[in-house]
């Protein structure tokens, strides 16, 4: 079931009624209601599928407010209203925690509605959901983008009004086929099912706004791609989504919107190429990284573009709530700050926008000033602590205070290779960076037997290509002619398999042209 195509409405003269703002959201009250004549237009629709793979996964729930009772009492920061079709109570209990957990990481002082309902979908689809309106902003305020269609949960939190009374803010639907889904709230789903509360909160998600207008198509015999397709040239708007995604290549990101409508150009970046995402947020979250965006070579309606990677974002890791697949036994409990972050970069508070974080390049040149920033609560006392590669000890170097709007900033010579994290009241950030170079782990020298494969592994900017050259005893002294590209993961690590015909050495490059430390000797028995 691909997503909905999405189309036009007629704009509504809607009066607004206000509701008192939650404590968290600081917005300005319209001096009066007025017709409201924007563009809105139908939301489309995503689509999680099951693997039908049985690989048991947790990812747990992240206790965002630690060991204070009134953090923990104040993390409820949104209400949900659902509207339930088919479901029976102990559907809608497993439906529930998916929504007790977005309701404590989001900020809006709207309430958010959702249409849930169960009915027969394709085959392999679990859920497919979506923004059931999206309207168009017409204003710059408060760092929104002009002539763009917001999902209206998202507008309703920024203006602090509720923008289309009477509508559910999100539709979501989900395969009624019998023994399909664990109903369960413990996560001990049995062999052959899905876990239906990790497909919930994935649903949301893209009913919150984890989703785009562009896509790839054929037109006069060439894939090209475009946003907003189906519409008249001059109303074509892209979503707040799309204004956050790029090109990932190896001259430099590039926006994808502006890439233009109806070019090759753009149908390559969502197909064959490399799209991210370039928000701040996320790509800080993501360690200084674009986290990238599921782009098979075929276009798939519904599943493209609109997803997290599946490859960099596997299952049960931190961030694998939005990629396009599911496990059977995968349970999510945690969005994970990267679709969090995507969630700030397109407007939303959410409750982890003030907790730790540290961000500062993963890959620098030798003897160069590195420049970390991060936020904390405002005024709060902040330890930077080092480790050089090769130690296993952390020691203080940094002792800071957060400014006035919770950031912090410092600097130091990469003279060495690093890894770094910064420490609040006890509270660690969750970040681990990396300095200068890429690196091959493992002894100097070692000694597999000829006809072998041996596993050369190492680590690198997450996510980044890097080159492994080769020099065979019989190649020139000095040279490396052979060389084997390969694409590191989330965590950042790279393996290459290497069958041993001769002995070779070899080293790793990044893609900022620093290679690793020396070269590794294989000599064979």
């Amino acid at each position: 079931m691909p997503h909905l195509r999405p189309r036009r409405l007629v704009a509504l003269g809607v009066a607004v009624a206000l509701l008192p703002l939650a404590p968290l959201l600081a917005t300005s009250t319209p001096a009066a209601a007025a017709a409201d004549t924007r563009d809105r237009m139908a939301g489309p629709r995503t689509v999680l599928t099951g693997t039908d793979l049985d690989r048991p996964s947790l990812v747990p729930r992240v206790d965002r407010a630690g060991a204070d009772p009134s953090a923990r009492a104040s993390l409820r920061t949104a209400s949900f209203v659902v509207t339930y079709t088919g479901f029976t109570p102990q559907q809608q209990a497993a439906f529930q925690q998916a929504v007790d957990t977005w309701a404590s990481l989001i900020v809006t002082s709207q309430p958010i509605r959702i249409d849930a309902r169960l009915e027969r979908l394709g085959p392999g689809i679990l859920g497919s959901a979506g923004p059931t309106v999206l309207i168009e902003n017409n204003s710059s305020a408060g760092g929104r983008s002009p002539a763009t269609f917001y999902p209206v949960a998202l507008l309703n939190a920024i203006e602090g009004r509720d923008n289309a009374p009477g509508e559910a803010d999100i539709s979501a639907a989900f395969t009624s086929d019998s023994g399909t889904f664990y109903f369960g709230t413990d996560g001990n789903a049995p062999a052959g099912t899905y876990d239906f509360t990790t497909v919930v909160l994935h649903e949301i998600g893209h009913g919150l706004g984890f989703i785009g207008n562009i896509e790839a198509y054929t037109r006069g015999g060439a894939l090209v791609g475009g946003w907003d397709v189906g519409s008249p040239a001059a109303e074509r708007r892209p979503f707040v989504f799309d204004r956050k995604t790029q090109r990932l290549a190896p001259g430099g990101q590039q926006s994808l919107f502006s890439l233009g409508q109806d070019t090759p150009a753009l149908g390559q970046a969502v197909t064959t190429g490399r799209s991210g995402w370039s928000g701040r947020q996320a790509t800080t979250a993501n360690g200084g990284v674009s986290p990238e965006l599921f782009t098979p070579e075929e276009f798939s309606l519904g599943t493209s573009y609109s997803h997290l990677d599946e490859t960099l974002f596997r299952s049960g890791t931190p961030n694998s709530l939005m990629t396009p697949f599911i496990n059977e036994r995968e349970v999510i409990r945690d969005p994970g700050e990267i679709v969090l972050g995507t969630l700030r970069d397109m407007g939303w508070r959410t409750l982890a926008a003030g907790t730790l974080r540290i961000s500062g390049p993963f890959v620098s040149a030798a003897r160069s000033t590195v420049t970390l920033t991060g936020r904390a609560q405002p005024g709060q006392a902040v330890q930077i602590f080092f480790r050089k590669r090769g130690t296993t000890a952390y020691i203080a170097r940094r002792n800071l205070v957060a400014g006035t709007d919770g950031a912090f900033r410092t600097t130091y010579l990469a003279n060495d290779d690093y890894r770094y994290f910064a420490r609040v009241a006890g509270r660690d950030s969750t970040m681990e960076l990396t300095q200068t170079r890429p690196v091959v782990e493992g002894a100097a020298i070692r000694f597999p037997r000829r006809g072998s494969t041996f596993t050369i592994t190492g680590r690198a900017n997450p996510g980044s290509f890097v080159d492994v050259s080769f020099r065979r005893a019989s190649d020139p002294p000095g040279s490396y002619p052979t060389v084997r590209r390969v694409r590191t993961g989330s965590s950042g690590v790279w393996t290459k398999p290497v069958v041993m015909t001769t002995d070779y050495r070899f080293f790793a490059r990044g893609e900022n042209g620093q290679k690793s430390i020396g070269t590794v000797l294989l000599d064979m028995q």
